[in-house]
């Protein structure tokens, strides 16, 4: 069994390897994480300021770090652990030499692994919203499919749910 960090009631758990039981990771609230390739971990926190809400991340020790120049509802870390957010206007991030870059685009949703990033647009689809993939240098294209939920696996395989609640891959 892998180390597994979920939110669960607002709260931020960790699963210690091989224990079937939870214990509680941190005390700040969170309403979004996301956990990357090089171990970092990521929280979308409960505390609203400007373009969403706080965004914190965990360094070693237990402590947390704020991003405090931009705010986000929703996180993804692709390849190397980088940060990718889409604020409360829909308006997707990109975290470069710790600053945010927009990166051209509207989205409702994240996901990354490694180097593919995917969103779901703001434009709707048969099934949901539309699933764009990132294309370093071209932007975002489209996969002419819609969705409700999306995750990339280890492979940068997408994973999709549509709105009739079908899993796709």
């Amino acid at each position: 069994m892998s180390d597994l960090t979920t939110v669960t009631d607002h709260e931020l758990m960790h699963e210690a390897p091989c224990k079937l039981q939870w214990s509680k990771f941190s005390t700040r609230e969170a309403l979004d994480v996301a956990a990357g390739d090089d171990g970092s971990v990521w929280i979308i926190s409960k505390e609203v300021t400007y373009g969403g809400n706080f965004i914190y991340k965990n360094l070693e020790g237990g402590l947390w770090t704020t991003a405090e120049d931009k705010g986000a509802m929703k996180i993804a870390l692709g390849e190397g652990g980088v940060a990718w957010i889409v604020d409360d206007d829909s308006n997707v991030f990109k975290r470069e030499n710790e600053k945010w870059v927009q990166v051209e685009g509207k989205a409702q949703d994240i996901a990354a692994n490694g180097s593919s990033v995917f969103i779901l647009s703001k434009r709707r689809m048969p099934g949901g919203q539309e699933i764009q993939k990132y294309e370093p240098g071209e932007g975002w294209h489209s996969y002419s499919r819609g969705a409700i939920a999306i995750a990339v696996d280890p492979q940068g395989n997408l994973w999709y749910i549509t709105e009739s609640h079908d899993l796709y891959r």
